[in-house]
């Protein structure tokens, strides 16, 4: 049993039987309990006959003479209790009986820890089962030909980051953001499920670590190994803003245009320089414009995101020294490409990616960019231009009210405020918005209709660890199973040498363990004294017990 669960990595129970174990302890405690009685009784029933028959054949042996002692040694075997008093331990000092007082002793304490024994290798219980698992996601990273063909020809919206349709059999692009749960910063990744939601399930990840298993599973934890990216946003407040707000109707409602103009002689161009739109709100209406530096290298490339808060005069936030405005500017350094180690845990619904990536090798050609660093960066920023007006209304504006709010929980500053401590919080914000925006990306270029190339894939690898309820091979296991088997072991050679001894011959009709021939056997005085006997008219261990 101990071999077949170590070959196998152990059993696990069904689900149902699983849970069973889990809601009823005491039951399933008592139903151990009780095989291991069991066992007990039916291992002594056979080591008593096994005993009969030895003490048989070997007085037989000896032509029906033994002594006291070896007489007490059989009965103490046979009822496997100990028959001498500890007063009389001066008489075990002889070799021989000193080994047979031992085994005695191992033989009587193997049975007593034999339920013991019994009860922890057969009692069901938690263990973990890792395998391997392997997958594979779209290279942002690509170089080769076939793969910048591809990105040019792969079609997908401007406004992916607005993804919110749930996957389907005849629907395969739903992203499924509204289950997607993440400790701490998402790093950009698209997170990939062997069981679908909540992770998205149009990513290629082998199954064959949960085959057979689902069943079993209590829960898992999963780690792969996917691409990803950090970002670091640095903002300051600016005096002035190059957004320009107008008044505008559409559809009946009052809207706010604006449009700005990077400062193109420091080196700033316009990102995206379609003007935007948004609700105008009763407090708040805040606007986003991104500039692109002209001088770095496309792996080096800096953005600048400018944001302006128009404030009603009843908001909080308004004061004669903004004169109903706040201008940040916000500087995003390079968006640095990385593995991370993405973690997803059943129990809490939850995936958390590493903080810094994972060591990696430099790229073969340093001065060569791939598809992340000449166009993945415009497409996320660009994204994040675009989020940020779907964060407000007529009535609310989330970004601005969550900093506001933050800003008193975590600093404690006034409703009204809004300081320094605050940039940092917009900076998390900006951040957050573009690590949710490139993971929508990837989700609709893996969705795309055009076949990605296989040059242009990413082996992900990573390992599942699920807990099940059942038995595995434990070291301590050969613990627990040395009662039973010296127990059966002896057996097996007490039998096999009656069996020896009697082979050929007669059954035996004197039993030297049955009452009725100890009382009809004979005793001899195998040590004299002045008047015959001892000095506490007791037979000595040495006297001779002759059967008839």
């Amino acid at each position: 049993m101990y071999a077949a669960l170590n070959v196998y990595g152990g059993y696990g129970l069904p689900r149902p039987f699983a849970n069973y174990v889990v809601a009823n302890p005491q039951l399933v405690s008592a139903f151990v309990t009780f095989v291991g009685t069991v066992d007990r009784i039916i291992s002594a029933f056979f080591f008593k006959k096994v005993i009969d028959r030895f003490s048989e054949e070997w007085v037989r042996s000896r032509g029906g003479r033994t002594s006291v002692f070896n007489l007490s040694t059989l009965l103490a075997f046979r009822h496997k209790s100990f028959m001498w008093e500890f007063s009389e331990i001066k008489r075990w000092k002889e070799k021989r009986r000193r080994v047979w007082v031992a085994l005695l002793v191992v033989c009587t304490t193997g049975f007593a820890l034999m339920p013991t024994g019994v009860v922890a290798l057969i009692t069901p219980g938690p263990f973990t089962v890792q395998k391997e698992m392997i997958g594979d996601e779209i290279d942002i990273g690509m170089r080769s030909s076939p793969c910048a063909r591809w990105w040019s020809e792969a079609s997908f919206s401007p406004s992916g980051a607005n993804c919110t349709s749930k996957p389907s059999a005849s629907n395969n692009t739903g992203c499924q953001w509204n289950v997607l749960h993440f400790l701490g910063p998402g790093r950009g990744v698209l997170p990939m499920g062997p069981n679908g939601s909540p992770a998205s399930n149009i990513s290629s990840l082998s199954m064959d670590a949960f085959s057979n298993a689902t069943d079993l599973m209590r829960s898992y934890v999963y780690n792969l190994t996917q691409q990803g990216f950090n970002a670091n946003t640095v903002c300051e407040y600016e005096t002035t803003s190059l957004i320009t707000f107008t008044e505008a109707e559409a559809g009946g409602l009052d809207v706010m245009e604006y449009r700005g103009s990077c400062d193109s002689a420091s080196g700033w161009l316009d990102l995206y320089p379609s003007p935007g739109g948004v609700p105008k709100g009763w407090y708040k209406t805040l606007a986003s414009w991104v500039c692109e530096s002209s001088q770095d290298h496309p792996a080096a490339k800096r953005y600048k995101i400018h944001l302006s808060l128009k404030i009603g005069e009843d908001d909080p936030l308004f004061s004669a020294s903004n004169s109903g405005f706040i201008n940040i500017g916000c500087t995003t350094a390079p968006l640095t490409f990385g593995l991370y180690e993405v973690t997803f845990n059943s129990s809490r619904n939850q995936f958390e990616v590493s903080r810094d990536p994972l060591p990696a090798p430099p790229a073969s050609d340093s001065n060569s960019t791939g598809i992340f660093d000449a166009s993945f960066r415009d497409v996320i920023l660009s994204n994040t231009n675009a989020f940020i007006p779907l964060m407000q209304n007529s009535v609310s504006n989330m970004l601005v009210e969550s900093v506001v709010a933050s800003g008193v929980k975590i600093f404690q500053s006034p409703a009204g405020a809004h300081g320094e401590d605050h940039l940092k919080l917009y900076a998390a914000m900006l951040n957050g918005i573009m690590e949710y925006t490139g993971t929508a990306i990837r989700a609709q270029l893996s969705s795309a209709s055009i076949a990605l190339p296989t040059e242009c894939r990413q082996i992900v690898r990573g390992y599942v660890s699920y807990q099940v309820i059942g038995w595995n091979a434990k070291p301590s296991a050969v613990y627990f199973l040395i009662p039973l088997t010296l127990a059966n072991t002896v057996t097996l050679c007490i039998l096999l040498y009656a069996a020896g001894k009697a082979w050929g011959k007669e059954k035996c009709g004197t039993d030297p363990t049955d009452v009725r021939s100890v009382l009809a056997a004979h005793t001899r005085r195998g040590m004299a004294t002045a008047n015959g006997r001892r000095a506490d008219n007791k037979p000595d261990w040495a006297d001779e017990v002759t059967f008839a």
